[in-house]
């Protein structure tokens, strides 16, 4: 993962990353490319990936999602003596909340590729099935589709990074870019909570220590945005 600072947000960190490429229905492959993303310009294409994130986060944002209740996971994995023994599929696993998530990646072809991609930490951004049950009707019937896998495998890769980052090294205004047209806004609030808000998805449950990385519960499904279409 590569961290650079934009000049238009102050102290704002950028992180790149390319977790999965694209695939067919019968080929999953792993991408440890690194890249830089810059905004699309008026006039650029935007591919179907970049259609269907911005429509998926239009629909979203539309369909007014109620966040968790304060407290509702704080006992989440409380029945695991050391989460740390753990790879983080296989905490994600343990949990009734986060079955749904664990679901969308084996019907992606993910869980194999991640069981087997070794020597990197990740940072999973999990939304619980509550997350999943309030996304716009049909949707998620529609990503689960195998004529849709791609779709699908992209938007799980938003909810991942290719680095541990502890909940507490988030700050207000960073942008995690992603792919080549669309990047993930974090804000961080300023009451004295220090709430954390990732694409419109809230920490609910932060910092579950894996082996291999970290695991942020959020209470909403990841959702990028465009920033040609954000700046029009």
């Amino acid at each position: 993962m590569k961290t650079n600072i934009l000049n238009t947000i102050a102290a704002a960190a950028v992180f790149s990353f390319t977790l999965f490429g694209c695939t067919t229905a019968s080929e999953s492959t792993l991408d440890e490319s690194v890249t830089a993303v810059t905004p699309v310009s008026e006039g650029e294409m935007i591919d179907e990936q970049a259609e269907f994130m911005t429509r998926f986060e239009a629909e979203t944002r539309s369909a007014g999602l109620a966040p968790a209740e304060a407290g509702t996971y704080e006992n989440m994995f409380s029945d695991v003596a050391n989460t740390a023994d753990y790879t983080f599929l296989e905490l994600a696993k343990k949990s009734s909340e986060l079955s749904t998530f664990v679901e969308l990646l084996d019907e992606a072809d993910m869980i194999t590729a991640l069981e087997e991609y070794t020597g990197r930490s990740f940072t999973i951004f999990a939304p619980t099935n509550a997350a999943f049950d309030a996304m716009p009707a049909g949707m998620l019937e529609e990503l689960r589709k195998p004529e849709h896998r791609n779709q699908l495998i992209r938007l799980l890769q938003a909810h991942m990074l290719v680095e541990p980052v502890a909940a507490a090294q988030f700050t207000d205004n960073q942008q995690i870019q992603f792919g080549h047209t669309l990047y993930i806004p974090v804000k961080v609030s300023d009451d004295g909570s220090r709430q954390v808000n990732v694409g419109g998805a809230t920490i609910v449950k932060p910092d579950v220590n894996a082996s291999n990385g970290v695991i942020h519960v959020v209470d909403a499904v990841v959702q990028p945005v465009n920033p040609y279409k954000e700046a029009k």
